[in-house]
């Protein structure tokens, strides 16, 4: 039973580690990052410096660059310009 639960704990770990969403080393939630052309929120985040990298490459998309507009709780929002 014990060796079922810590295999169960290291692919939890390991699902985490492959997700192109994680800014955290081994966060067992991954960021979650939504918006459209003109602006991004990405969520589970502690900072808008965490989440500058994946909101810069979601307004890459449309040849835009990522410009901080507010944090709230646990989401940093974007403005793409």
């Amino acid at each position: 039973m014990r060796l079922i639960a810590i295999c169960s704990c290291m692919l939890i770990f390991l699902t985490a580690c492959g997700n192109s969403n994680q800014v955290y080393g081994l966060g067992l939630v991954p960021q979650k990052v939504t918006g459209d052309e003109n602006s991004v929120k990405v969520f589970n985040v502690y900072s808008a410096g965490d989440a500058f990298p994946l909101a810069s490459k979601w307004c890459s998309k449309y040849d835009k660059e990522a410009v901080f507009e507010k944090m709230s709780i646990i989401s940093a929002n974007f403005n793409c310009q």
